[in-house]
């Protein structure tokens, strides 16, 4: 079992402010939630939606992603969330969950404030599934240039357009 913490937003959140909690924490992923629950979309989608102008989150394309469990009424308390993100503990009733469900990923909200949620995941390949070490851009011009695989590009002016570029990990 293993975890990560991802920026989460509603359908109705622009796909750009979307992009901007993504680059502020270096975030592989994002979770939209809405009416048909929580979907998991890699930095990848979400980067080349918005370059093929894809304004809300919403609009995203669900075949991109993958559903997440909502484990918001599991009843897992603080010491079994401690425990994972500390010391990898397994919570066996999440896992079971997540296999009764056939899901990679459960999702427990953490701080609504920062829009942050905690993910978990039955395998950690499922995570090496959407955390890479590459890099994905769009700059903010009108023309949403994208940039994949190049390093130290955040917040420079686009090869292109000279529009700031917004970036983030990618696999």
């Amino acid at each position: 079992m293993d975890h990560l913490y991802l920026p989460v937003v509603k359908e109705k959140d622009t796909l750009i402010s979307a992009i901007s909690l993504m680059k502020k924490d270096q975030s592989p992923a994002l979770i939209v939630t809405g009416k048909e629950g929580p979907v998991l979309f890699p930095s990848r989608a979400v980067f080349r939606s918005y370059g093929n102008f894809v304004e809300l989150c919403g609009d995203l394309d669900r075949k991109l992603g993958q559903k997440v469990l909502d484990l918001t009424k599991s009843n897992i308390d603080e010491r079994e969330i401690h425990g994972l993100t500390t010391q990898l503990t397994p919570i066996p009733k999440v896992g079971r969950q997540l296999e009764k469900n056939n899901l990679k990923f459960g999702l427990l909200p953490m701080n609504t404030k920062l829009r942050t949620a905690l993910v978990i995941t039955l395998f950690e390949t499922y995570k090496a599934e959407i955390v890479g070490q590459n890099v994905i851009c769009v700059c903010t011009g009108p023309d949403r240039h994208l940039v994949e695989g190049i390093p130290g590009l955040d917040g420079k002016g686009c090869n292109i357009c000279a529009h700031s570029y917004e970036c983030t990990l990618s696999i």
